[in-house]
């Protein structure tokens, strides 16, 4: 995922890590600035024909312009989850996810894949 903006936008419209389908594990909003990327990667494995499992990591990072990337600033983050299917038919998973990133634990319960 990548984001940038360019000009001077208002807060609510810079790029927010940890909000959609970029890194599992912060708080969305926590990190913003004009300049973001990230990738994240995900194993998935069923169990049955309801139940599954997942593990995933990713790293991203924030920055107001391209010379403020550096290695320090890169946000790590990894975790596992569990899936049931709500449908016999369909792939209709609820999930929940525990990740951990550079300021500790968070967990997730929704309808559908992150991504």
């Amino acid at each position: 995922m990548l984001c940038g903006l360019d000009g001077d936008p208002p807060f609510y419209e810079l790029c927010l890590f940890g909000l959609r389908s970029d890194i599992r594990g912060y708080q969305a909003g926590r990190y913003r600035d004009r300049l973001m990327y990230a990738v994240q990667s995900e194993y998935r494995k069923t169990l049955g024909q309801r139940w599954g499992v997942v593990l995933f990591a990713g790293a991203g990072e924030v920055a107001k312009n391209w010379d403020s990337f550096s290695a320090d600033n890169i946000l790590p983050a990894g975790g596992t989850g569990i899936r049931f299917n709500l449908s016999k038919t369909r792939r209709i998973n609820m999930r929940a996810d525990i990740a951990y990133g550079k300021n500790g634990w968070s967990w997730n319960f929704s309808l559908g894949e992150a991504f």
